[in-house]
This record gives C-alpha cells, structure tokens and sequence, in this order.
C-alpha cells in the first residue's frame, strides 16, 4: 500500500488524539501508557476484523445473503457487537485497573486512544474489496492481467501494487494525459469532446432513501420483493430489455423472453437495462452498512442534455415505484 495513503489514514487520529491529549491539563497521563493503548486500540481492529470474516462466512452459510434476518445479524451482531466489544478489550481488561487510571476525565482519553488506534487500522485497511479480489485472482490464475479499476463513487486504481482507490497515481496519469494532449496539439476537453463522440455521454444520479429501526429495514426488504415480484418492464417511456437479479443469479431478457444465469456474484442487487441504445440503467440495492435502500441512474445519449434528460425520466420513473412500495 502506498506510503501517503497509510499516513492519510492516520492524520485525522493524530489530530483528535492531539487535541484530546492538550484537553487532559490535570494529572497528564503518561505517553507510554497512552502509545500502548493506541497500539492496542490497533491490534483489537485486527482483531475485529478476523471475527467479522469468521462470522460472516457463518452467516452465508446459514442464512440468506440479503434477507432481513441477514441483514439484521450482519450490522446489529457481526459489525456492531464485535467492534465496540474489541475497542472496549484494551481500556476494560489492560488498563482499567493501571494506577494511572485515577480520574474521571482519564476514562475519556483512554478511550479515545484507544478507539481511535482502532479506526486509523481500520481505516488503512478499506478498500476495493472486490476489486482486489480480481487482482489477486488473476495473480494466482494468470488468466488476466489487471490494468485499471474504478467505482462509481470516484475512486480509481492503475496497476496492481496498491490494491485500493489510488488518487496519487489517478492524479499522475491525469497529467500524463494532459502531456499526451499538448503534444498533439489538442488538450483535456477536446479529447473527453472526442470520447463524447465515439462513445456517446453519460449522465448518472443516485438517490437514498433512509428507513431506521426494524420498521425501515421491513419496508426496505418490501421494496426489493416488490421489485422482484412485480418486476417492472417499463420506466417511463423507456422499456426494460434485461432484468438481472443478483441474489439469485438469474437473468431475464424481456425483449427474446430469455433467462440465463448472472455475470457477478450472489448478492441483494437488482438491475435494468433498457432497449434504447447505449448503457443505460438502474440498479437497486440495500446499503450494506447503514438504513438505506439505494438507487443508482445511468444515462447514456448523443448528447449531454439528451442523457440528463433520460437520467431525470429514470430516477423520476424508479422513484415513484420504490416510493409506492416503501408507503409505512
């Protein structure tokens, strides 16, 4: 992993842990006991985070990835139980009874020190999961070579040394281009102009809709039946060419009344396409970490206010279906 992520993962920790250090103006705790309780706070994120994939695999084999009753077990007992019992391991079982631990304010640094040695690991260990998965299987396979990785939150990868979103190299190949570009005569614009051209252009737009407590993850779960059980094959104007369903591994082409099996892995995904040319889709998912159903709009056109414009119609279109369904 590259040098200037890991410590860009650490910076916003050494900060707080410096402000909550210069706060503590009564007895200062001791720089040792507050080094090894980052340490630990460090050492308990590894250990979190071996649990986490033994409990997860439990998990996919007992229960159904995407069902409530997963859904439930995997952020209420494999995340939140396992990660604050961790944190809470070094200042409850190793330093609760140290003869520096004699203050009320103590009890806030420790746990500070030791929470936030515990997110700086976590935090320089996240990353494309998925994608690096990829990597690492075609390092053993030799089937592929890995050239470039991409997600649709912005973040980018070239090469396989880093295994997670590289913003350095990213950054790096941006002005090769743009070197590229001067070279020829042309520059950056001109050249995304021409990749309009030959490629068409693409406009994208997500939206979330938050559903708290065992009610909203219900109501979440009722959308996605929903939209697998009165699977919708028109949005707006736009008909739908291909569903897939990824929890099941199927696929159907609307348009030759086909069925086949999915491109990715088993998970809680739906997603269309549409018969018009061009790339456009939406897609559907529960979010993996907090009380949200997501949806996610791609548009593609000959123009960019062509491809807005049928990114407005979808999301208006997906919009009113998921809102219909998720009605308390």
């Amino acid at each position: 992993m590259s040098p200037f992520l890991v410590l860009a993962a650490l910076l916003p920790a050494a900060l707080l842990l410096l402000r909550v250090y210069r706060l503590d103006r009564i007895e200062k705790e001791p720089a040792s006991v507050l080094w090894a309780l980052l340490g630990c706070g460090a050492a308990a994120a590894l250990l979190a985070y071996l649990l986490e994939t033994l409990l997860t695999a439990l998990l996919d084999r007992w229960l159904v990835r995407g069902s409530m009753a997963y859904l439930a077990a995997e952020n209420f007992l494999v995340v939140a139980c396992t990660e604050e019992l961790c944190k809470r391991l070094p200042v409850r079982h190793i330093f609760w009874r140290h003869r520096a631990f004699d203050y009320r304010f103590d009890a806030v640094v420790y746990c500070v020190f030791s929470a936030l040695g515990f997110a700086a690991l976590e935090n320089v260990l996240t990353g494309f999961r998925f994608i690096s998965e990829k990597i690492d299987a075609y390092e053993k396979s030799g089937e592929k070579t890995f050239l470039f990785g991409f997600e649709e939150s912005y973040g980018f990868l070239a090469g396989d040394f880093v295994h997670d979103k590289d913003a350095i190299s990213t950054a790096l190949l941006v002005c090769e281009a743009a070197i590229y570009c001067e070279s020829k005569g042309s520059t950056l614009w001109n050249m995304l102009q021409e990749i309009y051209q030959k490629f068409g252009c693409y406009f994208e737009k997500t939206k979330s809709y938050t559903l708290a407590g065992r009610e909203g993850m219900e109501r979440i779960c009722r959308a996605m039946s929903d939209l697998r059980s009165k699977t919708p094959q028109q949005f707006g104007a736009h008909k739908v060419k291909v569903f897939e369903d990824y929890s099941n591994g199927t696929t159907k082409d609307f348009e030759f009344n086909l069925s086949f099996a999915a491109r990715l892995p088993q998970c809680n995904v739906l997603r269309f396409t549409f018969s018009e040319g061009g790339n456009s889709s939406v897609i559907v998912r529960p979010s993996g970490t907090e009380p949200k159903l997501k949806l996610y709009i791609s548009a593609s056109a000959k123009k960019p206010e062509e491809a807005e414009q049928k990114a407005n119609e979808l999301l208006a279109a997906a919009n009113a279906f998921i809102e219909e369904s998720i009605k308390s």
